[in-house]
């Protein structure tokens, strides 16, 4: 993995446990002069997380040994260990995890047992189409429940995306709400 490829694993990795209520951080650490990843949290919102702890080794190697060994040593609940080189015919022990980064929010969500009803953190970057079709419905909810949005992690995309496709319109509904926010 890249160091690129790396940085933005490690986001996503925070921001998806930051979406299902963890109060998610970064720790790196030098293990026998390889650098590791370690993504730990706390459950802020049980009727979310269930007040699980966390951690998550992010590796780009195949060391998956040294990372057992890692969470082995750890007092969380859920231990994940995130790598692109996993493959399930590697025999993990049966508290730990082990995930390929694409496939940890939809096994994140099963643990969890996340409602269907709750948008996943990948999907809920609306796209233009949907923001065009439905961005002055949004706006007017922003401005109903202005607190309640303002505070979710999609927010401020939305924003983006709103000011990207109603910038040249004065008379827009949504500069008018952009414009009071």
């Amino acid at each position: 993995m890249s160091n690129k490829l790396h940085e933005e694993v490690k986001k996503y990795i925070i921001a998806v446990l930051r979406h299902y209520g963890f109060n998610a951080q970064i720790i790196d650490w030098e293990i026998d002069n390889q650098q590791k990843i370690i993504c730990a949290g706390k459950c802020e919102l049980e009727n979310l997380c269930n007040d699980y702890d966390i951690e998550i080794v992010i590796d780009e190697t195949a060391d998956i040994e040294g990372d057992i060994e890692i969470l082995s040593e750890t007092q969380s609940d859920l231990k994940f260990i995130i790598s692109p080189e996993y493959n399930e015919s590697i025999s993990l022990p049966e508290d730990i995890y082990g995930v390929r980064p694409e496939s940890f929010e939809n096994i994140l969500r099963s643990i969890l047992k996340i409602p269907e009803n709750y948008a996943p953190y990948t999907n809920p970057k609306l796209t233009r189409e949907i923001i065009r079709k439905y961005g002055e419905e949004i706006l007017y909810e922003i401005g109903r429940n202005p607190q309640e949005i303002m505070n979710t992690p999609e927010f401020e995309g939305i924003v983006t995306e709103l000011l990207k496709i109603y910038k040249d319109t004065d008379e827009s509904l949504a500069i008018k709400w952009l414009n009071k926010i």
